[in-house]
């Protein structure tokens, strides 16, 4: 039997809240440790926290293990104390492996040197030796997509050029485990999807992958198993599916949300609800089946509390099969009212549904301008129903076996309608 690739065993982690006191805790510390003496790991002093607290899980060589929970709940400090940046106050942890770390954007950059002369820094520090990154250059700088600005020093690039380099300097030094802190929300879609794919192709290699996020649908796609952290403490442990339904069950606790209706998670701040989903054929009758290229409608019904300016609203479908989301369909201000009606629906209308083959589920998300990108009002996940494309006669004949998942640009049109 192989050993796990990261084992943890009762890890306990503190730290203090007081910068000048965690100065002399530190001088003491080095001088008990220099002098022989036993340390106080195991007590806290004053103003000293647990931000980990007897947390204990392994991964075994070839898996993906997800971690989430809300801000300040550990998660970094976690992928810290794995990738050596810190060490445990209290238990153990065993990696079996080369790991290869992107904690935090730009983690490993220089800002005044460019992003080619960063490459070279941040690769060695992930331990690739000269040849390797001189043979991966080229890859790199593709994946990563920053155009003219590799000579530039990255103190210019945005958040989101960061973050491309840095994964991509990360995926191609070709680690046996790879962990990933929710960093890939600062791209755009595209490069989430690109980024997603290739986590994909890297565990498809037998590698070991940890993943950090609060984004429940790429939690979904990757991993099999996850961990709920809540105050620095596993809270749930198991099926990802399992994890993530008890920790938007603990978020939406304080939101005003009905129980035992067929969407089967939800997040978000309240203020409007999406309370039913259709999905219709061109004669907006209930459909879920669909040939590629036929019309589908899908009719998101919803309820306001109180009044959404600028209303938004997104769309995502995903591949069952996979969990990965193939493509999206976002608001723009001429699809949308001023304000948002009480009640009403938003009708996404598409004529050519270009999907291949498959069983795909939706994601429905409302927010307003100002909200967008941050927490909002109402995003269901896992949505009943679902529709599937049928397979046409070429389809057969090729062969179809799903293997690969691409991303997909659909049209179409979306119309809000207020309903008494």
């Amino acid at each position: 039997m192989k050993e796990p690739a990261v084992t943890a065993e009762h890890v306990h982690k503190k730290f203090c809240k007081e910068l000048k006191r965690s100065m002399l805790y530190g001088v003491e510390d080095l001088a008990r440790n220099s002098l022989n003496l036993s340390q106080k790991t195991d007590i806290l002093r004053k103003s000293e926290f647990w931000a980990l607290e007897d947390v204990s899980f392994k991964v075994d060589v070839g898996e993906c293990l997800g971690i989430i929970g809300p801000n300040g709940s550990g998660k970094t400090t976690l992928l810290s104390l794995l990738n050596g940046i810190y060490s445990p106050d209290k238990g153990r942890i065993r990696i079996n492996g080369k790991v290869g770390a992107l904690i935090s954007v730009g983690s490993g950059f220089h800002p005044l040197l460019t992003g080619r002369e960063n490459i070279s820094l941040n690769a060695a520090i992930l331990g690739m030796t000269k040849k390797e990154v001189d043979n991966k250059f080229q890859e790199i700088v593709d994946f990563a997509d920053i155009g003219d600005f590799l000579d530039t020093p990255v103190k210019n690039y945005s958040s989101g050029m960061y973050v491309r380099l840095g994964f991509s300097v990360a995926i191609h030094c070709d680690p046996e485990i790879l962990l990933v802190d929710e960093v890939l929300s600062v791209g755009d879609w595209k490069f989430q999807h690109k980024s997603l794919k290739r986590m994909h192709e890297f565990l498809g290699r037998g590698k070991t992958l940890i993943y950090v996020s609060h984004d429940m649908p790429t939690v979904l796609s990757l991993t099999k198993k996850a961990i709920y952290l809540d105050h620095g403490k596993i809270k749930a442990a198991g099926e990802t599916r399992d994890v993530i339904q008890q920790y938007l069950a603990d978020a939406n606790k304080n939101i005003d949300i009905a129980k035992n209706d067929e969407i089967t998670m939800r997040r978000g701040i309240g203020g409007v609800r999406v309370i039913k989903i259709e999905v219709l054929d061109k004669n907006l009758r209930p459909c879920n089946e669909f040939h590629t290229e036929d019309t589908i409608i899908i009719r998101a019904w919803f309820e306001s509390y109180e009044d959404i300016i600028e209303p938004t609203i997104g769309l995502g479908i995903r591949e069952m099969k996979t969990n990965v989301y193939v493509t999206s369909k976002r608001s723009t201000h001429a699809d949308m009212p001023k304000k948002l009606p009480k009640k009403g629906y938003v009708e996404f209308t598409f004529k050519e549904i270009s999907l291949r083959p498959n069983e795909y589920g939706l994601y429905i998300g409302l927010s307003d301008e100002k909200r967008a990108g941050i927490l909002p009002y109402d995003v269901v996940e896992d949505i009943k129903p679902r529709f599937t494309i049928l397979p046409s006669e070429e389809d057969y004949k090729e062969g179809y076996n799903g293997a690969n998942v691409d991303l997909v640009k659909i049209r179409g049109t979306i119309e809000c309608r207020e309903k008494e």
